[in-house]
């Protein structure tokens, strides 16, 4: 049932990104005020759990990681060294999967 919860932590952060992104074409001069309104209208008397959103955060440290940023990186996001690689590692993988492969095309693994 934890993939239940965490689902429904993604469509919140999801439903929230998009009363942002609604709410920005009218311009940024009162745009707090206008997204936490719309939130309050939203989600008003609702008990909810915004989750650490762990593939977002695991993306933005891949693509702001430029080898010699790993200090910054580890402060910014309250990690350690070897979690911080274990991210960059994940998401490189998974990037690489992502993009598909030719027919008859084999990836060798790294670590051979």
């Amino acid at each position: 049932m934890v993939r239940s919860g965490t689902n429904r932590g993604s469509d919140l952060l999801n439903q929230i990104e998009a009363i942002i992104e609604e709410e920005l074409v009218n311009g940024t001069t009162t745009l707090a005020r206008r997204v936490t309104t719309r939130i309050a209208l939203e989600f008003g008397g609702e008990q909810i759990y915004l989750p650490k959103d762990k593939a977002r955060r695991d993306a933005r440290i891949f693509d702001e990681y430029t080898g010699d940023n790993v200090l910054e990186l580890r402060a910014r996001y309250k990690l350690s060294e070897s979690t911080l690689y274990q991210v960059i590692r994940a998401e490189r993988s998974r990037r690489r999967l992502r993009q598909g492969v030719l027919p008859g095309v084999f990836l060798q693994e790294e670590d051979q």
